[in-house]
């Protein structure tokens, strides 16, 4: 027999997914060369956040680009 060593990559985590994710959706950073833009931290119930990043996803955009829009239309 040869001893050989087979190695395997952990699995990913939940966190490292969401990592991914995160990094994927806001990696359009054209937007910050467009507006100065000003960075602030909100609190959203679990299920809203989720559902923010698949529809940034499903529009191939990022989920600052959703969350300008909505508030423009709902604040001007």
């Amino acid at each position: 027999m040869n001893s050989k060593k087979i190695e395997f990559t952990k699995k990913p985590s939940l966190k490292e997914t969401n990592l991914f994710l995160d990094k994927w959706v806001t990696d359009d950073k054209s937007i910050i060369n467009k507006n100065k833009l000003k960075r602030t931290t909100i609190y959203l119930p679990e299920e809203l956040h989720k559902k923010l990043k698949i529809k940034a996803i499903n529009n191939e955009t990022s989920m600052t680009d959703i969350i300008i829009e909505t508030l423009e239309k709902t604040i001007c």
